[in-house]
């Protein structure tokens, strides 16, 4: 069985799963909203409070300990989509330092990569880095109550994967939204795969007309962006996940203003939930 724990401003949830042939298996799922005051941007602020909160947390729900896989949504990691001669590892670690040499936050900093696609003699691939003690806070934390974390990843990365073996997205070309509370990432597909993304604070009301034209500008971005490409398939699409109804009522018709068409990932066999 596999255990993903998933943190998230000051969302904490626990999936309890298998997978295999690419398809994954949902169980069981825990959720829980840790104190303001411990974990701001999944940045640790108050590590003693949170180490005792996420204890009674595992020990009242009897969660697993081992072998734990962990999945951070923070800024604190910087993603980069690049195109690269194919090399050996080692040498692909030093390009990264190079590629992200522009980045402010620098202080020891630590690289991962998960390959996008492969041509015979290049490479694209999804690069991340962040500071270790970033990372390293996180594995103390889980250290202290007893949690093994056999690895980390980022939320974009894990989001990129499943995308990957939807059906509805092969060969496509449109923008997928994510929104979990006032977090918005806006992630441009292309000929069936990630190209870029985008992450945003949102500062309206939800329910608002003003959410719908700070979502919709969003995209108007993105479109901008895409449009910079000279790409010959069009963008004319947008799925919406993670959306209330409450924002949807606002948003839909400033992004169809926009020429876009919206609507909804379909449910799909690569996740069962049982």
């Amino acid at each position: 069985m596999i255990t993903a724990v998933y943190l998230s401003n000051r969302n904490v949830q626990v999936l309890l799963g298998n997978a295999s042939r690419g398809k994954a298996q949902v169980l069981k799922v825990y959720e829980t909203t840790v104190p303001e005051e411990c974990l701001i941007n999944g940045i640790i602020t108050d590590k003693e409070l949170l180490a005792d909160y996420l204890k009674r947390f595992w020990e009242q729900n009897r969660l697993p300990t081992k072998n734990i896989k962990l999945v951070i949504n923070s800024s604190q990691f910087i993603l980069k989509s690049l195109e690269l001669p194919k090399m050996k590892q080692a040498q692909l670690l030093e390009v990264l330092d190079k590629e992200f040499s522009d980045v402010e936050r620098r202080h020891d900093p630590i690289y991962s990569y998960r390959v996008l696609s492969e041509q015979s003699s290049s490479v694209k691939i999804l690069a991340t880095m962040t500071e270790r003690s970033f990372v390293g806070g996180f594995l103390e934390l889980f250290s202290e109550i007893g949690v093994e974390v056999a690895g980390v990843n980022t939320a974009l990365g894990c989001a990129v994967r499943l995308l990957e073996r939807l059906p509805d997205l092969k060969g496509k070309t449109c923008v997928i939204q994510l929104m979990e509370d006032n977090n918005l990432t806006n992630i441009l597909w292309a000929d069936g795969g990630y190209e870029y993304s985008s992450r945003s604070r949102l500062f309206s009301d939800h329910g608002t007309e003003s959410m719908g034209t700070e979502v919709s500008r969003t995209i108007n971005n993105l479109m901008q962006f895409y449009a910079s490409l000279n790409r010959e398939e069009p963008l004319k699409e947008v799925y919406t996940c993670g959306m209330q109804e409450e924002d949807l009522r606002y948003c839909v018709g400033g992004m169809q203003s926009l020429g876009m068409e919206v609507g909804r990932l379909q449910a799909s066999d690569v996740i069962a939930f049982t």
